[in-house]
Parts: structure tokens; sequence; C-alpha cells
């Protein structure tokens, strides 16, 4: 035997939240964050902390970001200024 998923497991009223617009942008902002979380961790070897305690982990993802933040700056200062959004929003802070 196997189980036969249930498509309809959410309410009426979960359905209508879920079609609303601040919904979606907090589902969007959620992935865009796990993206991020995620590329940090390839990138930077944020997948396992060098130091011990809260304080530890805090330095070594503060670190993490400077290094991402330096990689993101640099390819960006080879582009034009309208290419590389990213860079000039904070530029312009």
């Amino acid at each position: 035997m196997f189980p036969i998923p249930n498509r309809n497991t959410r309410s009426e009223q979960r359905r209508g939240w879920e079609k609303q617009r601040w919904f979606k942008r907090a589902q969007a902002w959620r992935t865009g964050c796990e993206g991020w979380i995620s590329e940090m961790k390839r990138r930077h070897g944020l997948a396992r902390c060098r130091y011990h305690g809260i304080g530890g982990m805090r330095i070594w993802v503060g670190l993490g970001v400077i290094a991402d933040n330096l990689i993101k700056a640099g390819t960006c200062h080879r582009k034009p200024p309208e290419l590389c959004p990213w860079f000039t929003r904070r530029l312009n802070r």
C-alpha cells in the first residue's frame, strides 16, 4: 500500500490568504532569503562555524557577509552603474 495525497488540505480561509498580495510578497522574500543563505554557505564556507558560542557565530556570519559584499562590489565596479543596481543603491544611501 502507498498513501494517496490529499490535495484539499488547506481551508478556504487559508487559500484566500495565499492569494493576497502581502502573502505572495512575504513568500517571495522568504524564498529570496533562503537562496541567499544557500549561496553564502556554498561560496564562503558558512555551513560550519569555526568559532565557538553565539558570539563566534555572529562573527563568522558577519565575516561571510563582508566577504560577499566585497565580491559583489568588485564585480559591480567593472560594470556600468545601470547594469548593477545592487551596488549603486548602497552608494546612494
